[in-house]
């Protein structure tokens, strides 16, 4: 037997893959009849007197005898009827087939919208809140018709459903929806030709007429073009295939289209993506995305009219909590299994609670998702599956996905943008995602709810071991994270400098003229900074920059009359021959902050202009502009910690003439000592170092410039004007403080007498290969390198250094000697005991790990007990002492039975006379829990916890 379609889908055009479909309703009755076989030839059945005509034929030319045509997916025969192999594909003909205009369609829908909103206690379903403000939003930016829109809603929280909506209450006679995958343009496709759930919730009228959807997926001539769009209310495509299109084509989509939505906007900086978008006049372009950020920090240009905050999604019940189960497994094979046990013990926790729960294991490629495949394979009524892009059957397995055959899903970058199925609640992340846009989306797929399914908390699984991941991703994968909290903190605080950034750009005029986007801009953190009144004529550069001379000028300052920025453009002859055919296009930029306080008034300026000094005098006025010169300068490193100064420039007086010189490297030293002995003034220097925990550079010369290697947008430059101008006006800031915070460097060949307090590896190899594809090599047994320890042999104070490297229960020690020869300064490693260990890293090898010790300075560094540090034979000190522990302060204990030489208590029973088990004891009523480590490497003996009223508090006993 056979099924008739529900969905009465009509079939207006079609060239090859592309088409336009209307959706005529549902006929449920012929859906669910039973039917008999009256004509073999043609094929016809019937229900109730009604005739059904079923073909393989689409021109048909019987199909003009009957009221109802179905296409099947074969010749129908009876023998095939009978055993139910003949399936419809889509109604041929049907009564409530229309012939209505895009235009008739999209004036039908007016006052048919219902702006009704879900009040889920009664029973009541409609639109969620984050859609409804996003609706009111662009409903009232429309009636200006300016600029280009943000909408800003989290992953879950109903985008598709704001963009029907908006369709269908703002009348938008014909949208171009843009989508970045082929997977999310047919998704996307099924619910503009449906409506999603309008009808469904009553927040259409029931005698809504449903629009014209036009879905391209491949490309077609200017004439395929101007047929979909005339027939079609939506047009979906895919962004690759669009952007790629013949300029004809774009300029009639650009005269034709009404409405351009950009779906996963946060790619649209993309070049081509860009391109395409800004073919389009602003007023018709509205951007939706979860994430308004991007990895590579390009900006999203347009205003945010909307933006529903993570958190809000949260604390609203949009989101589920998700519950975060770390693991710590450092053998990487040992961890998939790891992940995958715990995983799945989950998702069978979940399923016997009721919950429609799926699993989805996500990983970074194919290979890996063979590997991790085979693991999930042994829970084989899970029915797991793996599933990529360009995989032959891809189809039919996402069809098996949406059908939930699956409860396993192996992955790689697949059922990310804008795959819809909240019922994958568990996320087994073998692979993390390694940036914040994508990982924050990816979550957002896990901790969406849903309208019907029954569904509960998301649970993410992952090896906080070797998260290979960026900085501002420590907190969410650090241990025993609140991901409650974090999540909703992370993706606010992003989202909130993009909105700051975008509301400071905003506040220029005129930037529809510019050649040059403001978002674009990202200049060097550098300044010179001039004191000036409150003077401020921002236009007076034009009379400076003479069109004469620049080809192009523009200006545009902020309407609080904070930032000026002058962008001119010249057309000059090269430098390198007298060939006018060939020019050279120069850009320049000025910008200039102006920051007024009771103490000072400053304008911070960068430029690369050569009329600067005669613009900032024009604007501030001459008589009241004086550039900030001198030592004062130097103040800016104040604070900058463990300064190690890259280049060093310095004055001497000499009867008769000034002499200068400039020091670079393991000579900055011999500077530096010169100008604490008065015979040097520095004069510019320039080094690296830390403020507030954050590596940073800074320079500055005494003529009053500022400069760093870090760059930054308009808004990061006026945060970083303003404080280096506070440092600069700080009186009470020694100038020469560099000096006291600078690391100073020396070549020795002999030690310190001072004692060594520990050893490290070469922090190079740290930094130029991951731990995991570090191996040191005994017995024919690979170790990672985290399986060794290495530890000072000894803590005295001798002309050699020894230290240990411990791999399980063996030792090897090593003797390090320091000498000079030929003039030279030089090391030299050698072993005293133990077996042969081999070193490899990369494509490096070494058969004895003292060739690697021997070779590149590459001899582990020693850290003596004052501070310094000794990298090869490069002694590395600070100039500021470490201050003794006051003797008053230390506490006497009488330590009673302790026998002074047993340190460990070691596990039940407890040895009780070590000074581990005297010392829990002492501490045991001072704390909540106590944490005993015996382990070696160990940061601590005994942590102790303690919850304070006020605020946590964490006590470490040592």
């Amino acid at each position: 037997m056979i099924k008739l379609p529900i969905k009465i889908v009509q079939l207006l055009w079609s060239c090859e893959n592309n088409k336009v479909e209307h959706l005529n309703g549902y006929d449920k009755e012929l859906s669910k009849a039973t039917f008999d076989i009256v004509s073999t030839s043609p094929f016809v059945i019937q229900t109730d007197s009604v005739s059904i005509l079923l073909t393989r034929d689409e021109n048909d030319p019987n199909i003009e005898n009957y009221q109802y045509a179905v296409l099947t997916n074969k010749k129908p025969r009876k023998s095939e009827f009978l055993k139910g192999n003949i399936l419809s594909i889509r109604w041929i003909k049907h009564p409530t087939f229309t012939t209505l205009h895009p235009n008739e369609i999209a004036a039908s829908w007016k006052g048919i919208f219902l702006y009704k909103k879900e009040d889920i206690p009664n029973s009541i379903f409609g639109l969620r809140a984050p859609q409804l403000g996003a609706i009111y939003a662009f409903m009232s930016k429309a009636q200006i018709h300016h600029g280009r829109n943000i909408i800003v809603m989290p992953t879950g929280t109903g985008k598709t459903e704001t963009m029907l909506s908006i369709l269908i209450a703002n009348q938008c006679p014909k949208v171009l929806i843009t989508v970045p995958s082929d997977a999310l343009r047919d998704q996307l496709a099924n619910k503009f030709i449906t409506l999603g759930i309008l009808p469904k919730y009553e927040i259409v009228a029931s005698d809504c007429i449903y629009p014209n959807v036009g879905i391209v997926k491949e490309g077609m001539d200017y004439n395929g073009w101007h047929s979909l769009i005339e027939k079609s209310n939506v047009i979906i495509t895919t962004m690759p295939l669009i952007a790629n299109s013949e300029s004809t084509i774009i300029d009639l989509l650009r005269a034709n289209i009404s409405h351009l939505f950009i779906d996963e906007a946060h790619h649209s900086e993309a070049k081509t993506w860009s391109e395409f978008i800004d073919s389009f006049d602003d007023e018709k372009v509205t951007l939706f995305t979860a994430t308004p950020f991007r990895n590579d920090s390009r900006r999203l240009r347009g205003d945010f009219i909307y933006n529903f905050s993570l958190k809000d999604a949260q604390s609203q019940g949009y989101y589920k909590p998700i519950k975060f189960i770390p693991i710590r497994e450092y053998d990487l094979i040992q961890a998939d299994r790891h992940i995958a046990e715990v995983a799945v013990n989950q998702l069978r926790s979940d399923i016997e609670n009721g919950y429609d729960h799926i699993l989805m294991a996500r990983c970074s490629t194919k290979q890996r998702a063979k590997e991790v495949m085979e693991i999930y394979q042994q829970y084989s009524d899970l029915n797991p599956v793996v599933v990529f892009s360009s995989m032959p059957n891809q189809k039919s397995i996402l069809n098996g996905i949406k059908d939930k055959k699956h409860k396993i899903i192996v992955c790689v970058n697949m059922l990310g943008e804008g795959f819809d199925m909240p019922e994958l609640k568990i996320a087994a992340i073998h692979d993390a995602k390694q940036s914040l846009p994508i990982t924050l989306q990816f979550i957002g797929r896990f901790t969406r709810t849903s309208y019907d399914s029954n569904l509960g908390n998301a649970s993410f699984i992952t090896n906080i071991a070797y998260p290979p991941i960026l900085e501002e991703l420590e907190e969410l994968y650090a241990k025993d994270a609140d991901w409650n909290s974090l999540l909703p903190l992370l993706n606010d605080g992003t989202t909130e400098q993009e909105k700051d950034f975008n509301q400071f750009i905003q506040s220029f005029g005129n930037l529809e003229l510019s050649k040059i986007p403001f978002q674009g801009i990202n200049i060097p953190l550098s300044a010179t900074i001039y004191r000036t009144s409150n003077t401020w004529n921002p236009k007076a550069w034009e009379d400076i920059l003479s069109p004469e001379i620049y080809d192009y000028r523009f200006g545009s300052s902020t309407a609080e009359g904070d930032t000026l920025v002058v962008i001119g453009g010249s057309i000059e002859n090269v430098d390198w021959g007298n060939v006018e055919c060939v020019q050279n296009l120069l850009w320049n930029i000025l910008v200039i902050h102006r920051y007024c306080t009771p103490n000072y008034n400053h304008a911070y300026v960068y430029s690369t202009l050569s009329e600067t000094d005669e613009i900032v005098k024009a604007i501030f006025g001459e008589d009241d502009t004086s550039k900030i010169s001198g030592h004062c300068i130097f103040r800016v490193f104040h604070d900058v910690r463990r300064f190690a100064i890259a280049n060093f420039g310095g004055r001497k007086a000499r009867i008769g003439n000034v002499s200068f010189k400039s020091y670079y490297g393991k000579d900055v030293q011999e500077g530096i000592s010169m100008t604490e002995q008065k015979q040097l003034t520095a004069n510019n220097l320039f080094g690296n170092g830390y403020r507030n925990g954050e590596r940073t550079s800074v320079g500055c010369s005494v003529k009053g410039k500022i400069w760093s290697h870090t760059r930054g947008n308009l808004l990061e430059y006026t945060k970083w004007a303003r404080m280096i101008g506070k440092l600069v006006e700080d009186e009470s800031i020694d100038p020469n403080y560099f000096i006291k915070n600078t690391l100073r460097v020396c070549t020795i060949s002999e030690l310190p007498q001072i004692a060594p307090i520990a050893i490290d590896w070469d922090p190079e190899l740290y930094r130029d290969y991951p731990e995991h594809g570090i191996y040191l090599t005994h017995n024919a047994i690979d170790y990672q390198l985290w399986y060794a320890t290495i530890e000072l042999a000894s803590c005295e104070i001798k002309n050699t250094i020894t230290f240990n490297i411990l791999i399980e229960d063996s030792k090897f020690t090593y003797m390090i000697e320091y000498y000079e020869r030929d003039n030279h300064k030089t090391y030299h490693v050698k072993q005293v005991s133990g077996d042969k260990l081999k070193m490899r890293y990369g494509t490096r090898l070494y058969n004895d790990i003292c060739d690697y010790f021997n070779n590149n300075d590459a001899v582990p560094v020693i850290y003596f007990a004052d501070g310094s540090c000794l990298y090869a034979n490069n002694l590395v000190g600070t100039n500021s002492d470490i201050a003794p522990f006051p003797q008053e302060k230390l506490i006497g204990i009488d330590w009673a039975d302790t026998k002074i030489e047993n340190e460990s208590q070691h596990v039940v029973p407890y040895e009780t006379d070590s000074i581990q088990y005297f010392f829990s004891k002492y501490i045991w009523d001072q704390f909540d829990l106590i944490y005993d480590d015996d382990g070696s490497g160990e940061i601590a003996d005994l942590i102790g916890f303690k919850n304070e009223v006020q605020s946590p508090k964490q006590n470490v006993i040592m």
